[in-house]
Order: structure tokens, then sequence, then C-alpha cells
């Protein structure tokens, strides 16, 4: 059993996958800020509702996760 929050964990799994995507068209993979990032440092003690993330090539990771 994960000691995330199963809605939060559905959304990391998705942010990894398009992270993956990135990596293997040879982009940068995009860095989880913010509230996400504090919910995972924390193992979902703080929750958020939303992902920010720091991205040089921003338009090519929302048509990535598009797909996702």
């Amino acid at each position: 059993m994960s000691a995330y929050r199963p809605e939060f964990e559905a959304a990391l799994r998705l942010f990894a996958e398009a992270s993956e995507a990135m990596d293997r068209r040879g982009l940068p993979r995009p860095i989880l800020v913010g509230g996400a990032a504090a919910e995972l440092y924390s193992t979902s003690a703080l929750t958020t509702g939303d992902f920010d993330f720091c991205t040089p090539v921003r338009s090519e990771l929302e048509i990535t996760v598009t797909v996702y």
C-alpha cells in the first residue's frame, strides 16, 4: 500500500510517463515544484490540488502531456 493519496499517486504516475517521453525525445525532463513537490517530499502529509513544474521547453511538454 502506498503512503500517498491515491489521486496524487495517479497524477504522479502520469507526470512520470510524460517525463519519460520527454527524455526519450532527447528533451530535458520537467522539474516538479510547488505544492506537488511538497506533497511528494512529505509523503502526502501536505496536500495539493495541482502540479507545477519548470521546464525550458514548455510548449514541448504541453504537447507531450496531451497524449497522457
